[in-house]
């Protein structure tokens, strides 16, 4: 229910910027595949997979899962400590789109019944990302996101206990 139409300023500045798209979106899927291939290393870390019929992605973010039990920590306690080493880290969302009110007490769907056991667990527990502009850095930067990482595994049993958001 909102006017999300863009003012002709707001277009002029953006056209400009479309020349900059395929070099940032290059970079981004370049950074992103470095972060791939380190962090699945990562017990407990699983950047979220692509699929084969993908050709091009956009890495609006970069998505990853945790599972608490193998890595050490909650997400929160990653997020946190991330963080703190100044890697900003997000719990993502923090519900399934099906139980926000404006569905979930809609009459005559039946958003209430859905069920979807990954997406639960991706919002209350496991899923985590990395904003799209942080993907702008240099090789360099990826490498102390990957030192970040190692240095949260190496020390979770220091971390005090952190609440889910």
């Amino acid at each position: 229910g909102t006017n999300s139409r863009i003012t002709e300023l707001q277009a002029a500045l953006l056209s400009a910027q479309l020349m900059r798209l395929e070099e940032q979106t290059l970079l981004r899927e370049r950074n992103a595949a470095l972060l791939d291939a380190a962090l699945a290393e990562v017990d407990g870390l699983e950047p979220q997979p692509g699929d084969e019929r993908i050709t091009r992605r956009a890495y609006h973010l970069y998505c990853m899962r945790i599972r608490p039990e193998a890595f050490g920590c909650t997400r929160a306690q990653f997020c946190k400590a991330a963080e703190a080493e100044g890697l900003p880290v997000s719990p993502g969302y923090g519900r399934p789109l099906y139980t926000q009110p404006v569905f979930s007490e809609h009459k005559g769907y039946e958003y209430g019944r859905c069920h979807c056991p990954v997406t639960e667990d991706l919002c209350y527990t496991s899923g985590m990302w990395i904003f799209h502009s942080v993907l702008l850095g240099t090789e360099a930067d990826m490498q102390d996101i990957i030192a970040i990482v190692h240095k949260i595994k190496d020390h979770v049993d220091e971390m005090p206990e952190v609440e889910e958001e």
